[in-house]
């Protein structure tokens, strides 16, 4: 109850002013990757020096504050001290409340084994989302590796034997010219392997671009054609039942306004309740604006104090402007809901 009340009380105030400390983490592990995606270039980079575990530790004894973290990449089972990074978090973070990475699944033994060894800490709640970015023939073009798709739903189906009430696995597609209009073919094909799989289990998200990130370049979007397929999409998942689910609603609801005006459609809590944390140390707002505040290791791996410096202060309110990049990711976006209590309907 602890942890709830914790997250709860971040989430109200963050409605109110900026937090002191941010509650939300998202931590790159790694930038190594197996997949070869034609929308994403992180897999190209040539990883090195990444933070190490002691490091990784030393960051967490001091910023034990998260609430709620995701671990990313690359692919995060490419480090082979992942469970260790993850039995750091967990032992030093004591408020976390959620847990979450998502995985391209390309080795299902390894995916399967680093969660079980996951849940064995005892998170409090976590959730794996697997990438799968159409059905069979437009997920390996755009993944770039042959029978990648067999392999996430292979993945799938093992991860969905795990009993567990903290536990829970979705599919993640991510939307773009290349499959907007894949989703409910995306459904079918699943059907066929999962047959109760519903239109709750997949999440989609709009494809972002990002110089410090994915390092790519997006061609002009097919706006229309692709709003058209996330309504039809929202209209098939229903009525929300849980707050998850009314997060995504309105993340959902929100995409007309994102891409007609190129804008944050809501205030972004980048820099209040949230960070980015890089493989190499180096903090930044988000995902997307690329803004290098300080690398971890020259603060003596206290981020509080950063929170409170000017520069951060000035940084925040460029974000309440927009005059940042902009964007509606879901890294982003569902705290930056939980902000606006006020506008979700």
């Amino acid at each position: 109850m602890k942890k709830e009340i914790n997250l709860v009380k971040n989430i109200i105030l963050s409605n109110f002013k900026r937090l002191k400390k941010p509650y939300k983490l998202t931590f790159a592990v790694t930038y190594n990757c197996n997949s070869k995606c034609v929308n994403c270039n992180i897999w190209k980079k040539k990883s090195t020096n990444e933070l190490t575990l002691n490091e990784i530790k030393k960051f967490f004894e001091k910023n034990n504050h998260f609430s709620w973290i995701d671990l990313t990449g690359g692919e995060i089972t490419k480090r082979k001290d992942i469970v260790q990074i993850t039995e750091t978090i967990i032992k030093n973070c004591k408020n976390l409340y959620l847990l979450h990475y998502p995985t391209n699944a390309e080795s299902i033994k390894k995916t399967v084994e680093t969660t079980n060894k996951i849940l064995a800490l005892k998170p409090h709640k976590f959730i794996v989302s697997i990438s799968l970015d159409g059905p069979p023939k437009t997920h390996n073009k755009i993944r770039g590796l042959k029978n990648s798709w067999k392999r996430s739903v292979n993945c799938y189906k093992e991860l969905k034997k795990i009993r567990s009430s903290s536990f829970d696995v979705f599919f993640g597609m991510t939307i773009s010219n290349d499959n907007y209009d894949k989703i409910n073919e995306t459904i079918k094909t699943i059907r066929k392997e999962v047959p109760n799989f519903k239109y709750s289990d997949l999440h989609i998200n709009i494809i972002h671009e990002s110089k410090h990130y994915y390092k790519n370049k997006i061609k002009g979007l097919k706006k229309e054609s692709i709003l058209k397929a996330v309504e039809k999409f929202k209209k098939k998942r229903g009525v929300p039942r849980n707050l998850r689910e009314i997060m995504e609603y309105k993340y959902l609801s929100s995409i007309p306004k994102y891409l007609y005006t190129e804008k944050t459609p809501i205030t972004c809590q980048a820099l209040s309740a949230s960070c980015f944390l890089d493989p190499y140390g180096n903090i930044h707002p988000c995902i997307v604006y690329y803004k290098l505040i300080e690398n971890i290791k020259k603060i003596n791996y206290d981020l509080k104090k950063l929170w409170q410096e000017k520069s951060i202060e000035k940084l925040r309110k460029e974000i309440i402007q927009k005059k940042c990049q902009n964007c509606w990711t879901p890294c982003e976006a569902y705290q930056s809901i939980l902000a606006n209590l006020k506008n979700v309907k």
